[in-house]
């Protein structure tokens, strides 16, 4: 097993938003379609298992760790805009 920590380019982040918001409601659903995003290549069997664990973190740390795995300014702007907000809001309690 690698040393190198995971990172995940924009289109690949992108995925794991949608990813992100299907599973509050389906998990099911998301564990399925990121199956089938792996199929088709979008992931190796190693960024997989990583977004798996991401699915089942409390939003902080999920938008923490999303951050981290972040490849480009384009990812982490990404996650800026579509999660970095939201942790905010539950943090505060609003």
């Amino acid at each position: 097993m690698s040393s190198q920590p995971q990172v995940l380019n924009s289109r690949q982040v992108s995925h794991v938003l949608e990813l992100i918001e299907i599973n509050l409601l389906a998990p099911g659903e998301a564990t399925r379609k990121l199956e089938a995003l792996t199929q088709a290549g979008e992931f190796s069997q190693t960024e997989c298992y990583a977004i798996r664990m991401l699915l089942v973190l409390d939003h902080v740390d999920m938008v923490s760790a999303l951050r981290e795995a972040s490849e480009d300014d384009e990812a982490l702007s990404l996650v800026r805009d579509r999660l970095a907000h939201e942790a905010r809001v539950v943090c505060e309690g609003g």
